[in-house]
């Protein structure tokens, strides 16, 4: 067929394969796609620089017998900028912080940094994360050691979905077909990806500054007993002391929406803490400017990761790469409780979940709006995303006009 249409170069022969073992053409790009590295990684071949050299007037000189016999088994995981959590909508906005795994038999092919702004006009893959191994198996424990330890923070990405689908019994057993993804998702009936268990979300770690020194508070819950732990990075890593005359810190802790009452006090070359009464020693090991490695009572270690907004006091708080939502607070008096949280029965404020282009306005003033009907369309990431009430009511305020440009938590309407 290339030889028909005259093209000489690297393309993409894409197939269907049935039940039976048999395949079926569906079509060749001339070009190499996204899926490159899986035939690099069983071949051990540079597509890429073969590309380049046949451009140049090259002729391939490769066995086929390489081509024809692959070595081992790869997967690849597309890391887009994307909430699974909410429909696989685009996430663009900038990296905090970014931590690619390596290993044996990881890549990762990437050109994003921390700092890095995702815009909302392109395509949102951030990454091609591959493993390869010697059979499926052990190249499926290996994808997901490696997305056990890609740390994203500030966007949301296809991280946990990845996780989730690879620990499916079909999955690795290979039991799949075209309309597989459609039918687990639907499956789940919406719950969440990323579903902390009582342990990690009872263990966040609050840097506060306290006399000049880091100070570890830590939520204490039942933490599993894992035999031969130890923090990654110890022994390069700085271990994160209180001063001798360090006085006791009290401070609230909201984790997981429960509130906890914590008190840390420095203990040797660690720290006590008390959370709701109970208590636990914490040793700290510093990884990097945000991230502690926790070791609790001595038999329990994850790295924490916070970033945290002093004025408004929130905390984006990644254990390991599992997030917990965190508040935290110094209380007037450790007794204090919050007063008047509300019931959700006033108003609601429908804002942009992303930044990109409003294409629609729906809704009209004054107009009653149903639960289930669309009412703000957004442009972002090349995708047109439907926003809707969460609930039934009439519109009072509309901020927004069609060929607007929004940022992520822009107001788009009122509704009563």
């Amino acid at each position: 067929m290339a030889r028909a249409v005259g093209y000489t170069n690297a393309g993409t022969i894409e197939f269907l394969l049935d039940e039976d073992g048999r395949f079926y053409f569906l079509e060749m790009n001339t070009r190499l796609q996204v899926e490159h590295p899986i035939t690099e990684m069983v071949t051990g071949l540079d597509l890429v620089r073969w590309q380049i050299r046949i451009a140049r007037g090259e002729r391939l000189d490769v066995d086929p017998a390489q081509l024809l016999a692959p070595n081992g088994h790869a997967i690849e995981c597309r890391i887009y900028a994307e909430d699974p959590d909410n429909n696989f909508l685009p996430s663009p906005g900038r990296i905090q912080q970014l931590r690619v795994p390596a290993g044996p038999g990881i890549r990762d092919d990437s050109g994003a940094t921390a700092g890095l702004d995702v815009p909302i006009f392109y395509d949102p893959m951030i990454s091609k994360l591959v493993a390869w191994a010697e059979d499926r198996p052990l190249a499926i424990a290996r994808m997901q050691r490696a997305l056990d330890e890609y740390l994203v923070t500030g966007i949301k990405t296809t991280v946990p979905f990845f996780a989730w689908l690879l620990g499916q019994p079909d999955f690795q057993a290979g039991r799949f077909h075209t309309t597989y993804l459609d039918e687990v998702l639907k499956s789940r009936n919406g719950r969440p990806f990323v579903e902390p268990t009582p342990a990690v979300e009872e263990l966040a770690a609050v840097r506060g500054r306290h006399r000049d020194a880091d100070v570890v508070v830590c939520a204490r819950g039942r933490f599993p007993r894992i035999a031969g732990s130890r923090p990654r990075g110890r022994a390069a890593g700085r271990r994160a002391h209180a001063p001798k005359d360090c006085a006791e810190v009290r401070c609230e802790v909201e984790i997981g929406g429960r509130l906890l009452q914590v008190v840390v006090t420095r203990a040797g070359d660690g720290f006590a803490v008390s959370v709701d009464g109970r208590s636990c020693q914490v040793d700290a090991t510093r990884i990097d400017a945000q991230t502690l490695s926790l070791i609790v009572d001595r038999v329990w270690s994850k790295e924490v990761t916070v970033a945290a907004d002093p004025v408004a006091g929130q905390l984006a708080v990644h254990v390991g790469r599992t997030p917990v939502a965190g508040h935290a607070q110094r209380p007037p008096s450790l007794g204090t409780k919050k007063e008047g949280a509300g019931t959700g029965s006033g108003p609601q404020r429908l804002v942009a979940p992303m930044p990109g282009k409003v294409v629609r306005v729906l809704g009209r003033r004054r107009r009653r709006g149903r639960r289930p009907a669309a009412l703000v369309v957004v442009e972002a990431m090349k995708m047109e995303n439907e926003l809707r009430a969460s609930r039934e009511g009439t519109i009072a305020e509309i901020h927004v006009a069609e060929g607007m440009s929004v940022d992520a938590g822009a107001l788009l309407l009122v509704i009563q």
